[in-house]
C-alpha cells in the first residue's frame, strides 16, 4: 500500500509542505513551497516542520483572531468562579 500523500497549506503566504503529491517527486521528501516555487527539502517531517515554523517566524505572518462571543465569555467566567468559590 503507497504512503499517504500529505498537505499542509497556508493561503495567506501560499506556502505548501507535501509529501506524496502529484505537487512533489515521489521520492518520500518532504517539500516546502512558496508561491508554486520549492523552497526546501528535507528528509524528516521534523526538519521540514522546523523549516515551516521558520518562514512563518520570519514573514510576521499571525493568525487571524477568532471573534468572541461575549455571552459565551461570561458564561464560562461565571462557572469558573462559581467553581473558585465552591472549592474554598
Amino acid at each position: 500500500m503507497p504512503p499517504a500523500p500529505y498537505r499542509q497549506y497556508l493561503p495567506d503566504l501560499d506556502l505548501a509542505l507535501e509529501r506524496f503529491t502529484d505537487r512533489v517527486p515521489d521520492d518520500g521528501a518532504w517539500y516546502l513551497s512558496r508561491a508554486g516555487d520549492q523552497i526546501g527539502r528535507y528528509r524528516t517531517r521534523d526538519e521540514a516542520m522546523g523549516a515551516w515554523r521558520l518562514v512563518l517566524e520570519e514573514s510576521g505572518w499571525k493568525p487571524p483572531k477568532k471573534p468572541v462571543d461575549a455571552r459565551e465569555a461570561i458564561l464560562r467566567e461565571s462557572r469558573e468562579r462559581w467553581a473558585r468559590n465552591r472549592g474554598g
